[in-house]
C-alpha cells in the first residue's frame, strides 16, 4: 500500500461523506432546527456540520472495526459458554 491508495481512499471517504451531506440539505432544505442551549461554547457547530463530523468519524472507524474483527479470535460468550465456528460447524465449550 503506498502514498497513492491511501491519497485515494481519503478522498473517497470526502466525497462520499460530502455528497451524502449535500442529498440530506437538499431533503431536508425546508426545516430549521433551533438552538435549544442559550450558554456561549468555546466552539459552536451548527447541526449540519456536527453530522458531517459524525459522518467523517464514522468512515474513518470502519476499516479499524475491520481489522479488529479479522484480529480477534472467532468466540462468542453465551450463557457463560464460549461458542466458536470452525469449519462450518458449531462448537460448544464450558
Amino acid at each position: 500500500l503506498g502514498i497513492n491508495y491511501l491519497v485515494l481512499t481519503f478522498n473517497l471517504f470526502i466525497g462520499k461523506v460530502a455528497l451524502f451531506h449535500i442529498i440530506r440539505l437538499f431533503i431536508y432544505q425546508g426545516v430549521r432546527e433551533e438552538k435549544t442551549s442559550k450558554k456561549s461554547d468555546f466552539i459552536v457547530f451548527s447541526p449540519q456540520t456536527k453530522e458531517l463530523l459524525y459522518e467523517l468519524l464514522s468512515e474513518f472507524l470502519l476499516p479499524l472495526m475491520l481489522i479488529y474483527t479479522l484480529l480477534t479470535p472467532p468466540v462468542i460468550l453465551w450463557r457463560n459458554k464460549k461458542i466458536r465456528v470452525k469449519d462450518g460447524k458449531i462448537h460448544y465449550e464450558i
